[in-house]
């Protein structure tokens, strides 16, 4: 009620701050979800122009949340993004995160690898989360020699960035490979 129905642009920032902040802490606990789905439903109902045009901080906020209030606005979002042109590893990663909440594994599987084919940005943690998801849906469809080469490639990713912890559970995901063949 304090914000009225149609408030400033910084009270609007602010309360996508908000939002953003409760749903990073929701991911961070495993709880407090809600608060972040009802800020962003408010979102929705006082500034649904944030909705209609490629906004990758609203992209990032449904990675994290979703309701069935904000699943058609969720795919006028994505639609807005050509992530053709656009290349940020961000916007293909978000928008396969989005596309997974909405129930569309198939979808984001498409984006995921889209972000792995790409040549650049192979020292991105998202990228090697995109092809670890890539790599082990290969492995659930039983292509093992495919699901072995995005695995890799996630590996790669993690070794290059200094991040040996990822590197090794990574290329433990690898060995367990060996025996699916």
């Amino acid at each position: 009620r304090a914000l009225g129905t149609k408030p400033a642009p910084m009270a609007v920032e602010g309360l996508l701050d908000e939002a953003l902040l409760q749903a990073f802490r929701a991911r961070m606990t495993g709880r407090g979800g809600e608060r972040a789905v009802a800020l962003t439903e408010l979102l929705l109902r006082i500034a649904p122009e944030r909705f209609a045009a490629p906004d990758i901080y609203m992209l990032r906020l449904l990675s994290d949340v979703t309701s069935p209030r904000l699943e058609t606005p969720a795919r006028s979002l994505l639609a807005t993004f050509d992530l053709d042109r656009d290349r940020r590893p961000v916007a293909a990663y978000w928008s396969g995160n989005v596309l997974e909440k909405l129930g569309d594994a198939a979808g984001a599987i498409k984006l995921y690898t889209l972000l792995c084919d790409r040549p650049e940005f192979d020292d991105e943690p998202m990228k090697a989360q995109a092809c670890e998801r890539v790599g082990l849906h290969e492995l659930e469809r039983g292509r093992v020699a495919a699901a072995r080469v995005r695995l890799w490639h996630s590996a790669r990713i993690s070794r290059h960035a200094n991040e040996g912890w990822e590197f090794d559970r990574k290329l433990a995901l690898i060995a367990r490979t060996n025996a699916a063949r």
